[in-house]
């Protein structure tokens, strides 16, 4: 099950085996459920000072595997494994021949370890009673000074979290310094109220409705569209404050309320940290933030069919979104020929983000798309189109004439794209 604490006790388990010294290098990478192989190897390669420049796709598992069985004693760190995943492609030794190289394996699923072959396997329970009341005091701020009716009420909060570490901290964190026992009693009774969530689980729906409690209570309005937006990008992914910030701007959501760009940074560090003390969203490396699945998936249930992401190989997915008319913010995954090809109603549309892989067989800078004229046409609203495309690679990109009709357009982003201008000269 999500949400236990798998990560963030294997990080911790890194932390100890790197201050031991039983290790000279503890690396850790997040798998997900749509593993990208070539960020799995620069995860890897980094700290490991392994440059793949000048190196073909096929040649990057063997230079990886020739660094990790040079004898050094390497810990990896493999988190969130969904299903099966080839360390021959990536370039893992196996434990026949690891040489040092040992690797902590995280997953939600026993059958993925026994398909991995590891030689131990230790499942992680739900907290105790007792232990999930000691969470949630130290995230609510309870001690044995506070109020009896506080301590009373708490406990009974902490008992509806059904001892799940996720749901403890969101819905603790946002009660924190929060004294007047009417709040910790609405908090109570709304974990309590029966709610019908069409499409969601039922063990998932008391975390939901602690996540949702924990937004709701949140008295920063910047804080919560800030939250909203974080679960547009793809999961696991380790979000930058630039990005961020850029993608604040455009879509508007701060308003007017800045007056440079380093004001609006300012604000979405601010909203950042309070979704980081409520627990809603995870630091990562390098000053990004990342935000676990069940958030995220709690979030877009939240926004209510207005943020949507589309993997374009499910065509089930895809059918889904191609029905929705009332979509806010949209992350669209594929080809950029099936991107292009969407029959989108975007009517509503303010954001919409495209992350363009790779087409097989092309090579870098032999790629050219021309976007075709009814693609923005019917999205005239649109705030911000941010187009990403392989980082391997690049994208020659033509923009149609169509562009123009996009009077509400404030940011055009692209990521390893050389872009034909011949449209947006034409913009005001």
């Amino acid at each position: 099950m999500g949400g236990t604490g798998k990560t963030t006790l294997a990080k911790e388990v890194g932390k100890e085996l790197k201050q031991s010294k039983q290790f000279t290098q503890i690396i850790d990478t997040t798998v997900s459920f749509s593993p990208d192989i070539k960020n799995i190897q620069d995860d890897i390669a980094g700290p490991l000072g392994l440059k793949f420049d000048d190196c073909n796709e096929s040649d990057r598992p063997k230079k990886l595997w020739s660094r990790l069985t040079n004898g050094e004693k390497i810990l990896l760190i493999l988190d969130d494994v969904w299903g099966d995943i080839d360390f021959n492609e990536i370039g893992i030794p196996y434990s026949d021949n690891h040489k040092g190289c040992r690797i902590l394996v995280t997953t939600r699923n026993l059958l993925v370890c026994n398909r991995l072959g590891c030689s131990k396997t230790m499942q992680l329970d739900l907290l105790s009673e007792e232990d999930a009341w000691i969470m949630f005091k130290r995230h609510a701020g309870l001690s044995e000074i506070s109020t009896k009716n506080l301590l009373e009420k708490g406990r009974k909060i902490a008992n509806e979290c059904k001892r799940l570490p996720i749901a403890i901290a969101a819905i603790a964190s946002s009660l924190k310094g929060i004294q007047r026992p009417e709040e910790w009693e609405w908090a109570l009774k709304s974990l309590q109220k029966n709610m019908q969530m069409h499409n969601v689980d039922d063990e998932l729906v008391k975390i939901y409705k602690c996540l949702k409690f924990s937004y709701d209570n949140m008295k920063n309005e910047k804080a919560k569209r800030l939250f909203l937006l974080c679960s547009v990008f793809r999961e696991d992914e380790k979000i930058p404050t630039e990005r961020l910030t850029r993608l604040s701007i455009g879509g508007g959501l701060f308003g007017e309320d800045y007056v440079s760009y380093e004001d609006a940074r300012s604000q979405v560090v601010i909203s950042k940290n309070k979704l980081l003390d409520s627990c809603l969203l995870l630091e990562a490396k390098k000053s990004r933030v990342q935000m676990h699945d069940m958030v995220r998936d709690a979030a877009q249930w939240i926004a209510s069919k207005e943020i949507q992401t589309m993997k374009l190989y499910d065509k089930n997915q895809k059918a889904m979104v191609e029905r929705e008319k009332n979509i806010k913010y949209l992350l669209c995954e594929g080809k950029l020929e099936d991107v292009f090809s969407c029959m989108l109603d975007g009517s509503k549309l303010e954001i919409l983000i495209v992350t363009g892989h790779k087409k097989e067989g092309f090579h870098c800078h032999d790629l050219k798309i021309d976007v075709p004229n009814s693609f923005f046409e019917n999205s005239t609203g649109l705030r911000v189109f941010y187009l990403i495309y392989d980082k391997y690679s690049s994208l020659s990109l033509s923009l149609p004439h169509s562009i123009q009709s996009l009077k509400n357009i404030r940011s055009l982003l692209f990521a390893n794209v050389i872009l034909e201008l011949q449209g947006i000269i034409l913009l005001k």
